[in-house]
């Protein structure tokens, strides 16, 4: 497996991925796998994809828009204080890019998806296991093609009705491309702990 450094493109991407930051101080030496393998996903059937970590990132985030002008923007999202930064980067996306669509995932819409999808600056919400979900729905938005009925783990809103579709929790890691490494810096990763000067995590599987 091969850890890429980040090429911070201009050109403008379908979709960014973001992950909402939840570190104030020092960043975490575990990488954004959750955005990492659907960027690779989405990739791997033909669409731009550009990442954003805001734990390790500090770019001006209006100028990304501004530069990148991504039609979908993923945000994925704890529950806990990393919601205020997700809420901001919504509204602020809101007002830059209003004909983007927002879709978030992660653990707190995983959790509260109502609460989420109710909300004027969401457009979408995905529960669990989001590569594929996130594919089809990337394909329905921008290729015009399927329906979001029939996406799993998809919530959606029709007029004033909030839709939540059966959730299919398992992804066969098998048959997924490998993550998109080339698009975050792992040297940013990289942190100084009680038991070792350099210390990155590699998760080789998923689930608690």
């Amino acid at each position: 497996m091969r850890f890429g450094t980040r090429h911070i493109s201009t050109i403008m991407a379908e979709i960014l991925l973001i992950n909402a930051k939840s570190w104030t101080q020092r960043p975490p030496a575990y990488l954004a796998y959750g955005i990492l393998w659907i960027a690779g996903l989405l990739r791997s059937k033909g669409f731009s994809v550009s990442l954003l970590d805001r734990n390790v990132d500090h770019r001006g985030f209006k100028q990304v828009l501004i530069s990148e002008k991504p039609k979908v923007i993923g945000i994925s999202c704890l529950t806990g204080p990393v919601i205020n930064d997700a809420i901001l980067l919504s509204k602020v996306i809101r007002s830059v890019l209003d004909e983007a669509v927002i879709v978030w995932g992660g653990i707190h819409p995983t959790i509260f998806p109502s609460d989420v999808l109710k909300q004027t600056y969401v457009d979408y919400v995905i529960r669990g296991e989001g590569e594929f979900p996130f594919l089809e729905l990337a394909q329905y938005i921008l290729l015009k093609q399927g329906s979001p009925d029939n996406i799993p783990n998809l919530g959606y809103k029709r007029q004033e009705e909030l839709i939540l579709n059966e959730n299919r929790e398992f992804v066969d890691l098998n048959i997924l491309p490998n993550p998109a490494w080339d698009l975050v810096d792992i040297s940013k990763y990289v942190q100084q702990k009680f038991y070792s000067n350099k210390v990155i995590t590699l998760n080789t599987s998923r689930g608690c």
